[in-house]
């Protein structure tokens, strides 16, 4: 029985071993993102900076009675793309989405090779998940987020412009308490209970955001 044990054990420190090993290493993190917000009631929580991706933050608050969200994956046209800003252009796309969430709650540890996941939630939900693109180049230091790289005037989709890629070195990084005072004046603007749960304008060129969206079928994305 004590040399199972030990064996046991053994099996054990191995797998948490390997998947420590596995786990990227977080080279730095933007607590303060800069960006032009789309639409008020979804922000970048924070974007994480490893050796191999770079991890867009993203939370989305339910501000209607009944509040449906579909989320693309990296197979669906209208996956989360990055778009540099500037002459060249380079576009770099979803890899994957982790740590899908509601009310904290992970319902999809991982999507990934997967068209689209759909959710429903009433008022006041937060969904949240981490976006992974591959790591961007150092030469780039301003990015557009679309969802749907066709759909760039659209108020359904969820977009962010003219993101900020901080060097390791930016002294606007901000700390952990940058990112909880941010969450708090993000739901004093939604007019909501502060809810602080971590499972956790402006058109580029010369188009004007569409306002006369309507309210219904923002609550119905296709």
């Amino acid at each position: 029985m004590i040399k199972r044990s030990k064996w046991y054990v053994y099996l054990l420190v191995l797998l948490i071993s390997k998947q420590a090993a596995a786990q990227e290493t977080i080279l730095y993190t933007d607590y303060k993102p800069v960006y032009s917000q789309w639409k008020k009631n979804y922000i970048l929580d924070k974007i994480v900076y490893t050796e191999q991706n770079t991890i867009f933050h993203f939370r989305y608050v339910g501000i209607y009675a009944l509040n449906s969200i579909t989320l693309f994956g990296n197979l669906h046209v209208d996956k989360w793309c990055l778009e540099e800003v500037g002459k060249k252009g380079q576009i770099f796309c979803l890899e994957k989405l982790v740590d899908v969430a509601q009310d904290g709650k992970i319902v999809f540890p991982k999507i990934e090779n997967s068209y689209q996941q759909h959710f429903v939630g009433k008022y006041g939900v937060i969904f949240t998940c981490k976006i992974y693109f591959p790591r961007l180049p150092n030469h780039i230091t301003q990015v557009h987020l679309w969802e749907g790289l066709q759909k760039k005037r659209s108020h359904l989709n969820f977009h962010c412009l003219n993101v900020a890629i901080k060097p390791f070195d930016s002294p606007e990084l901000g700390t952990e308490a940058d990112l909880e005072e941010r969450l708090l004046a993000f739901s004093e603007v939604l007019n909501l209970p502060a809810q602080i749960q971590t499972p956790k304008q402006e058109e580029p060129g010369e188009e004007e955001p569409l306002e006369e969206e309507n309210k219904a079928a923002e609550e119905e994305r296709p």
